[in-house]
Order: structure tokens, then C-alpha cells, then sequence
């Protein structure tokens, strides 16, 4: 069996999507890291956005003012707590991750916010691990039944089609319904196998 890459070995798993609540496991490496998010962010939607953007940087469509360094942020909102990541591209199609806690954002306790995991992955996997499991959880609870359970809002699938085009090499803009139709088919036969 070949050694996998210590930059590759970033999982994410969303365990459980149930009345505007979501919880989530993330390892890298030896450590692993639980979180439960509220309806107050977007976070599967979040985290594609992010990694959408992370890609355009590499791509060169992503554009900031000369000095600034790029740097990309999600924020995952519980009651009071909240998770803060910070994406810092580096060379090669790396990815710096920091993730935050603050045991309440609101600011009425414990607002210091500390670090609970510090890494660095490569963009195509974190893109990969990503899209795999926003698969998934859309396999497992379709439109309606993620719209029913997450309350907030409708499953990001537009954001979810982009990464599946940019992680196939396809033109992420293209306007082609037959293309989509075809993954919706290929995402089908797989649920069917398993």
C-alpha cells in the first residue's frame, strides 16, 4: 500500500444534518476536531464558496490590491460559540489552515478565541474531500430533505456543480445542462452501487 502524502491527510465528514443544526468531523493527521453549527452560517455552502475562491487565486482570476496578502475566511456560528477558519494560499497549490474557537462571539463570557487546528493541505484534496462528502449528504437527503432538515436554506448545488467541474479539469463558467444532467446521472448510478 503506498504511504499517503502528510498533506493529504485532511478528512471532513458531516455527521448529522437535523433542524438547523449541523455536526461535522474534521482529522488531520493524528488529530481530529468535532463541530456542531447552527442555522446562523451557511457551512457546507460557506466551505465551497471558499474553496471556489482559493482556486481562482491559483488561477490567477482572483484579484487583490498589490501588498495585500491573500488570505480567505469561513466562519462557523453555533450559540454562542463560533469557529473561525483562516485559508492562506501558499506555494505549489497549497493551503495554510487555521481553524479558531471562541467559546462565545457574542461577547458576553469567553470571547478569546484560540487555535484548534493548524495545517497545511493541498487545495486539490481539500477540494476533493470537500465534494465527496457534499455528495453525499445530497445523496443521503436529496433537495427536499436538506432543505427540510437544514431549514436555512437550499442545498449549494451551483457552488457544488462549479467544484465538480474545476476538480474535472472542465471550464467552471460553462453553461451546458446537459453536462450537469450527466453528473446528476453519474452522482445516481453511484448512490446505486453503494
Amino acid at each position: 500500500m503506498m504511504k499517503q502524502n502528510k498533506l493529504d491527510i485532511f478528512n471532513f465528514t458531516i455527521n448529522s444534518i437535523e433542524a438547523g443544526w449541523l455536526k461535522a468531523r474534521i482529522m488531520v493527521e493524528d488529530t481530529s476536531l468535532d463541530f456542531t453549527v447552527s442555522y446562523l452560517s451557511e457551512p457546507l455552502s460557506s466551505f465551497l464558496e471558499v474553496l471556489l475562491e482559493l482556486d481562482a487565486h491559483y488561477d490567477r482570476r482572483y484579484y487583490l490590491a498589490d501588498g495585500l496578502k491573500p488570505e480567505f475566511h469561513l466562519v462557523w456560528q453555533g450559540e454562542p460559540w463560533q469557529y473561525t477558519w483562516l485559508f492562506e494560499p501558499q506555494q505549489d497549490r497549497k493551503v495554510a489552515i487555521t481553524i479558531f474557537y471562541c467559546e462565545d462571539h457574542l461577547g458576553s463570557k469567553n470571547t478569546e478565541e484560540h487555535i484548534k487546528i493548524k495545517t497545511v493541505v493541498t487545495l486539490d484534496n481539500l477540494m476533493r474531500e470537500v465534494s465527496k462528502e457534499a455528495e453525499s449528504i445530497l445523496k443521503t437527503y436529496g433537495f427536499l430533505g436538506y432543505k427540510t432538515e437544514w431549514i436555512q436554506s437550499d442545498f449549494p448545488i451551483g457552488d457544488l456543480l462549479r467544484l465538480h467541474s474545476v476538480l474535472n479539469g472542465d471550464e467552471p463558467q460553462e453553461k451546458s445542462l446537459s453536462k450537469e444532467v450527466g453528473y446528476f446521472n453519474k452522482l445516481l448510478r453511484s448512490q446505486e452501487a453503494v
